[in-house]
């Protein structure tokens, strides 16, 4: 199955974080074949939208990081970068037979 990688800056969204979320995953929810994620980056945001993010991240699969401009740009990259990398180490572990 493929997979689909979304990165969403935030910069002060505390009032349209959880929207934002609700209809990406309507969205991706939309499209068959396909498993996602979601990576939100907090761009050093000082109102209260780290804090949702985190919330929705407690009940689902969520990456929600704090960056400080202009490191959130690379920050986010790197991130999925090094999910990319996490999972393909993964799909190549042997699997033991018992």
């Amino acid at each position: 199955m493929s997979k689909i990688s979304v990165v969403i800056p935030m910069y002060f969204e505390e009032k349209v974080a959880n929207e934002c979320y609700n209809r990406t995953v309507e969205v991706l929810n939309s499209l068959s074949g396909y498993d996602y994620e979601i990576v939100f980056v907090n761009d050093g945001s000082k109102d209260k939208t780290l804090e949702i993010l985190e919330g929705i991240a407690k009940d689902v699969c969520l990456i929600a990081c704090n960056a400080v401009p202009p490191l959130a740009k690379p920050a986010c990259v790197l991130a999925c970068q090094l999910l990319n990398e996490a999972e393909e180490e993964k799909e190549e572990e042997p699997q033991l037979e018992g």
